[in-house]
């Protein structure tokens, strides 16, 4: 592999995955994706194929579209600070263990695999394939899923797991499923009100805890006085996926608090993503979804503020309070707030806590 950028991408928060993918040859999924495995030391906890591990990364890069964002760089950089999270608090905690941070992982190089480039609602309101086959829930995510495990199961030469037990890869693709599923945006504000009442004792994930029988502790977080901070490596089995659903959300949206110029050039090419949609709608004569008519986009600055309050934010905020390791994600996207809000003219304060 060619020499990774100066700012090692298994410490540095401000690690330009872009970069990363001008030195790889366009190849930063495969490249992140083997380095920090091995360095973490995963692939000897776990006994991981090395050689299958590197087919398998190689083929998931491959099936990623050439997608102004949702693409293998997109993925790459989502898969850095999940490494990032784990490793500044996941892990010192308690939350994960070595199959929980391969789950993790996993899913983060795997949460978009052959994205379209368009919205689920774009898919529904088109009827296209994806919705109709999963019945308008969540077709983007059960795709990437599924896709990517039909993939790897279709090739003997991909199965870099083999070794594990039955139990265990059983567990690694349920875990896998739910985290993917976890990125669909309409199901945030369920899983943050979930992820708030993880200090307070309140009952979590009940679907994550059907699915995961075997996962120990499963059922009740066990009570806590109010607002007081969970001792994470007492949670039950169902809580601990859901912080790491939480972080692997944090770690989608987390290019909100890389330096200002490269979380700009994640923002044109976001924009560029939606415009290539709205052209597409036009086209089918539909209406054209706000933030992606071309026509428009003076909306674009405020509707970055407001992702930024109603939605990115608050997460981070939650997110930090249970792993204060996560800090300079929030103090990242803090800096990003502020210009946003200077670029709109705004000058009232950033949402409370």
């Amino acid at each position: 592999m060619s020499q990774l950028p100066s700012k090692d991408a298994s410490t540095s928060f401000s690690f330009n995955v872009f970069e990363l993918a001008g030195a790889t040859d366009n190849r930063p999924l495969s490249a992140l994706g083997f380095y920090l495995m091995k360095g973490s030391g995963l692939i000897s906890l776990l006994n991981l194929d090395e050689d299958r591990l590197a087919n398998f990364l190689r083929r998931v890069e491959a099936g990623y579209l050439d997608n102004p964002y949702h693409s293998r760089v997109h993925a790459a950089g989502v898969l850095q600070t999940t490494h990032l999270l784990a490793q500044n608090g996941l892990i010192q905690e308690g939350v994960f263990d070595g199959l929980l941070q391969l789950s993790a992982y996993m899913s983060a190089i795997c949460h978009d695999y052959a994205h379209p480039g368009v919205t689920n609602d774009f898919l529904i309101k088109s009827r296209h394939d994806l919705a109709i086959f999963y019945n308008d829930m969540s077709p983007l995510e059960n795709m990437h899923v599924s896709s990517m495990f039909r993939m790897l199961h279709g090739d003997e030469k991909l199965q870099f797991a083999a070794h594990l037990s039955l139990e265990s890869r059983q567990l690694l693709r349920a875990s896998m499923i739910d985290l993917i599923l976890g990125t669909d945006m309409k199901k945030h504000f369920s899983m943050l009100s979930r992820f708030q009442a993880i200090p307070r004792g309140a009952a979590v994930n009940a679907d994550a805890a059907e699915r995961h029988p075997r996962l120990p502790g499963c059922g009740s977080v066990p009570q806590e006085e109010p607002h007081s901070r969970a001792r994470l490596a007492d949670l039950p089995g169902d809580a601990k996926l859901l912080v790491a659903q939480m972080a692997l959300k944090v770690a989608d949206i987390a290019h909100l608090s890389a330096p200002t110029e490269v979380h700009r050039r994640w923002t044109a090419q976001l924009t560029e993503e939606f415009f290539r949609q709205g052209d597409r709608e036009r086209a089918l004569d539909m209406k054209i979804s706000p933030l992606m008519d071309r026509a428009d986009s003076a909306g674009m600055v405020k509707s970055q503020v407001g992702f930024l309050e109603i939605v990115a934010l608050p997460m981070i905020k939650e997110y930090v309070n249970m792993v204060p390791g996560a800090q300079p994600i929030l103090d990242g996207i803090l800096a990003n707030y502020d210009y946003w809000r200077s670029m709109h003219g705004t000058d009232h304060p950033p949402p409370s806590e």
